[in-house]
């Protein structure tokens, strides 16, 4: 899928950059629970 103008662009990185801080939190919390289960 190639955007045709520079706005497309512009939309698709917001898009993906969305979708990426919005897992980050969750991601942050898997990661902590995982290091203090393989801790224990």
């Amino acid at each position: 899928l190639m955007p045709r103008t520079i706005s497309e662009t512009v939309y698709t990185v917001g898009k993906a950059v969305d979708s990426v801080v919005l897992t980050l939190p969750f991601v942050k919390r898997f990661a902590w629970y995982a290091l203090l289960t393989l801790r224990a």
